[in-house]
């Protein structure tokens, strides 16, 4: 396997400030964790040794990975708005989406628990969304916690058909376990600035170990994909192999950022554009990301998720 090592320098002044505004979290996205700014100061001037891995060559449709084996599942077929699925971390799980219509479910797709997890197929309506204890309106595509094996999401679109925004894409904080998302469409805008919810389009504040993107288009108005993995927990960090992602930035701040922990990054096919920050968007430098385009591609990755999915196939 072949590595380039990038080395991230001390990060200070105007750059330590932006790195407190955006690890801070307005509202709109309630139970995400909000850093100090002395905290996100010293995440920011770390100096740390950001491993990235050469590109794959991408010339299949076809996914990287076969969904986990599943040992005597659970298999939950969704009803409307049922909230939060809690799930045993013993036991693994089939969810099934609707196969004709979207399911609507104000919080969105939201697991907790469960060991190995399958969602194959479907589209995710928040609606116009729920509100939280301060009273903010939440419309949030997705939220993964505590999963202790495989998540395996593919094929899955996300959308208010309310009000055509979302507030907030997916939020991630599984220590112990491993994530995989295929397919995922975000139809609908993330609507977002600093000052209010930052409009994620994944946030990762406590693991997973391992997370692993086959197919990704969002468009947001403020970030992109927000990887702090350990700002919340302790982890064992593997690899995490971004591949066939665009993020479309409506004259957003940034797209890709990581902190100064030390774990591989691979990105293949993967696009940042409408950026109005330094570097394109991308934290903390252009060259802590050297093989992310910063050009539209040809297609927007991910867009055959939805209700009538068919999967491409495993390589």
């Amino acid at each position: 396997m072949t590595r380039t090592t990038t080395r991230i320098g001390a990060i200070t002044g105007t750059l330590a400030l932006l790195a407190a505004g955006a690890v801070a979290v307005g509202p709109g996205t309630p139970g995400t964790p909000t850093a100090s700014a002395a905290t996100a100061t010293a995440t920011a001037t770390a100096t740390a040794t950001a491993t990235t891995l050469t590109p794959v060559a991408i010339t299949s449709p076809k996914l990287p990975r076969r969904p986990p084996t599943l040992s005597n599942p659970i298999t939950i077929v969704v009803k409307d708005q049922m909230g939060e699925l809690k799930l045993s971390t013993s036991r693994d799980y089939r969810i099934v989406l609707p196969k004709t219509r979207a399911w609507k479910n104000a919080r969105g797709l939201w697991i907790t628990g469960g060991h190995n997890v399958v969602v194959i197929g479907g589209t995710v309506d928040v609606g116009y969304g729920w509100r939280d204890s301060s009273g903010d309106v939440v419309k949030r595509a997705a939220y993964f916690r505590d999963t202790t094996g495989i998540l395996h999401v593919e094929g899955v679109r996300f959308m208010s058909s309310s009000t055509q925004k979302l507030t907030e894409g997916i939020n991630v904080s599984m220590p112990d376990g491993y994530l995989r998302l295929f397919n995922v469409w975000m139809s609908s805008l993330l609507s977002g600035s600093q000052s209010t919810n930052h409009a994620d389009v994944v946030q990762a504040w406590g693991g997973p170990r391992s997370l692993l993107v086959d197919g990704l288009f969002a468009s947001t108005q403020y970030q992109g994909l927000f990887l702090t993995p350990t700002q919340h927990a302790s982890v064992t960090l593997g690899t995490w192999d971004l591949r066939r992602v665009w993020i479309d930035g409506r004259d957003a701040a940034y797209l890709l950022w990581r902190d100064g922990a030390d774990w591989p990054i691979r990105t293949s096919l993967v696009h940042v554009t409408g950026s109005t920050r330094q570097s394109s968007g991308l934290w903390p430098s252009r060259t802590a990301w050297p093989y992310v385009k910063t050009t539209k591609p040809t297609t927007k990755y991910g867009s055959s998720g939805g209700f009538a999915y068919t999967s491409p196939g495993y390589l």
